[in-house]
């Protein structure tokens, strides 16, 4: 029977399929899947139900991937948005991700809408994930950012318990996938390696799944990806810091690209310049959020609507020179602060790490005293609060248009 291979490559998953047929060898597994991130273990899921038997290859001893750092879940038209009074429709939601992603595929962004109230929000509910906080983004006319009370890591536990009671999904930890192989007969085999003994094994199935594209921990790759896509698009910076988790090196898609996949959209990358260094690991980015904060450039000037997209914010910070900011707040925007990328981060350690860290941030009592210690000068930091003071006053930001329609509430920096 003639045998066909088809492989997929995206940066977040890739699928390789393999057409069924006799079985001449025994297999180790119906469906091998790759990678237990959120997407390997879905496709994990899927499978099983589906009545295949189901191996999980993973390189870290525990499952989970970097969704166990991630945030939230954009969706449309659920019943929580419902409950806190927000209409959403696959038309509203349409228009909104295409103007955002500018040169976005509608096939796909139609798909999207239309489906993800079912195929992810019904999906993962029956699993026993409760989303319970609805946030807005800049980027989105509804709030349809959904949490499941907190990090991602509570919507992948629920799903490994139900991963656990199947009888038909194995896992394989501390195993990293070496070499895809394509064989001449009706199955196809991966060559993995154990990262603890160093022992290597050949696995067959019907079918593969590689669901290990992240790369943004390798700076290389996203060096050789920077986003050159649109009319907009910025030079690449001197400096990056990688902020994602450490195992998304871009192996997954270094093994499609060995047995002669393709690349499609790798410099679609969403870029951010709200990060300081973690002091710990300084090539590591801490993405630093306070809606309640202005950001000055080392003029101690504002350069930027603090409240747009990322979109808006990335250009504006990577158009400085030099490429680096402050964002200033006070004792009742400190409340709003939030930082995330680390393990060790706790209200303790942000206030001794970073807080208190005279290498990344400064405490004073006045303006003054506080555009000294940061280098700043007096007058334009000076200026800069207090017409920023005046705009929240009047409603009315017309420099930067923070407070345009819809925008978000502010607070004078006291």
């Amino acid at each position: 029977m003639r045998r066909s291979l088809q492989i997929i490559i995206a940066s977040i998953t890739t699928v390789i399929v393999v057409a069924c047929g006799s079985e001449t060898a025994k297999r180790d597994a119906d469906v091998i899947v790759i990678g237990a991130g959120i997407a390997g273990i879905s496709a994990a899921l899927e499978a099983s139900a589906a009545g295949a038997r189901v191996l999980v290859i993973e390189s870290s001893s525990v499952a989970g991937g970097h969704a166990v750092k991630a945030g939230g879940f954009a969706m449309v038209d659920t019943p929580l948005q419902k409950k806190r009074g927000h209409q959403d429709t696959p038309d509203i939601a349409f228009n909104d991700l295409m103007t955002w992603g500018e040169d976005a595929n509608p096939e796909w962004v139609r798909s999207f809408v239309e489906n993800s109230r079912t195929e992810i929000y019904d999906w993962l509910t029956a699993f026993g994930v409760k989303f319970s906080i609805l946030l807005d983004t800049p980027e989105d006319t509804v709030p349809r950012f959904h949490f499941a009370g907190g990090p991602a890591v509570k919507v992948i536990v629920p799903m490994l318990r139900e991963v656990a009671g199947r009888d038909n999904i194995r896992f394989l930890h501390n195993t990293a996938a070496e070499q895809l192989i394509e064989s001449a007969g009706p199955m196809t085999s991966v060559r993995v390696r154990d990262t603890r003994t160093g022992t290597e094994q050949v696995l067959l199935a019907t079918t593969i799944i590689l669901a290990t594209g992240g790369f943004q921990s390798n700076l290389e790759m996203v060096s050789k990806n920077w986003p050159r896509h649109t009319d907009t698009a910025i030079a690449e910076p001197e400096h990056l810091l990688i902020g994602s988790g450490q195992y998304a090196t871009g192996a997954g898609i270094d093994l499609g690209l060995d047995l002669g996949a393709g690349l499609y959209r790798m410099d679609h990358q969403v870029i951010f310049v709200n990060g300081l260094p973690d002091p710990h690991e300084p090539a590591r980015g801490l993405k630093t959020e306070n809606p309640l904060a202005i950001w000055v450039n080392q003029s101690g000037q504002r350069f930027v609507n603090e409240a747009a997209n990322s979109k808006h914010t990335a250009a504006a910070g990577l158009a400085l020179s030099p490429q680096t900011h402050w964002m200033i707040f006070d004792a009742n925007g400190l409340k709003q602060l939030r930082i995330r990328g680390a393990a060790w981060l706790t209200p303790a350690s942000t206030v001794a790490d970073i807080l208190d860290n005279p290498l990344i941030g400064h405490k004073s009592a006045t303006i003054e005293a506080l555009a000294e210690a940061a280098g700043l000068p007096v007058k334009n930091l000076v200026t800069a609060v207090t017409g920023y003071n005046l705009a929240v006053q009047s409603g009315e930001d017309s420099e930067f248009q923070r407070f345009a329609a819809g925008g978000r509430p502010a607070k004078p920096i006291a």
